[in-house]
């Protein structure tokens, strides 16, 4: 019974790397200014370079920008459009993806549980494709959980999240997973630090690739459009990386 016990663990912890992987090391710095127009519309935008090949090239730009609303207390309904131009890709591949998202999250003591889902579809530009005009569609969903206390210097926060495609039908069927872990940090009342350790694999592909990611951001919030501190709440990261 023990030998089966150590064997199915042993499964369970190596069912990663049944398959041969491309490992790679890739940074993203990430700035985003964020605030809210009204009680219950908030805004963000948020510019990011991303660098691949063990952090030694310049893999894309992207801006996205975000606008959530919130109809009932810890439920939060948005829309998010991103601009991505490739610089891997052939003649620097220009991508526009339109996202819907649902978030929604509970507090227990000092823990917050937090569950966000995504719809989005990634338009390809006919004149920097040479495939023409696709269009490719997934869906995601993330599961955070953050720790935070007064007493603390830095807010921990650590999940998972799971990417689906589902068009074209070539990709559908394929998917990812991306485990990771966040330290957050308030360096004055309008602007915060946040440092990130993420995991991704990709499954059910020719060449799965094992990425480690390290994440470096920060987040500002104007004075003018300031988020209210008596309703502040964890607005983790809506963008679908």
């Amino acid at each position: 019974m023990r030998q089966r016990f150590y064997l199915i663990t042993f499964l369970l912890l190596t069912v990663n790397t049944i398959n041969a992987q491309v490992e790679d090391f890739v940074t993203w710095w990430n700035f985003s200014v964020k605030g809210e127009i009204s009680k219950k519309i908030s805004y963000s935008v948020e510019p990011e370079l991303r660098f691949f090949e063990n952090s030694s090239r310049l893999s894309s730009w992207q801006t996205e920008f975000n606008l959530g609303y919130e109809p009932i207390k810890n439920l939060d309904i948005g829309g998010i459009y991103r601009y991505t131009t490739d610089y891997e890709k052939i003649n620097n591949r220009r991508r526009n993806r339109f996202s819907l998202y649902l978030k929604y999250q509970l507090k227990t003591g000092h823990f917050r549980w937090q569950y966000r889902g995504i719809w989005q579809n990634d338009f390809i530009n006919i004149n920097s494709s040479p495939d023409g005009q696709i269009d490719y569609m997934g869906h995601r969903h993330k599961l955070t959980i953050k720790y935070r206390d007064k007493h603390w210097p830095v807010e921990p926060s650590a999940g998972v999240e799971h990417y689906i495609a589902i068009a074209p039908a070539k990709d559908a069927g394929e998917w990812k997973r991306r485990w990771f872990i966040n330290i957050e940090r308030e360096i004055n009342k309008r602007l915060n630090a946040k440092i990130s350790y993420k995991r991704q694999n990709e499954f059910d592909v020719a060449n799965p690739d094992l990425t480690n990611i390290l994440l470096v951001g920060l987040e500002y919030e104007p004075k003018f459009l300031k988020r209210k501190k008596k309703k502040k709440k964890d607005k983790d990261e809506t963008k679908s990386k």
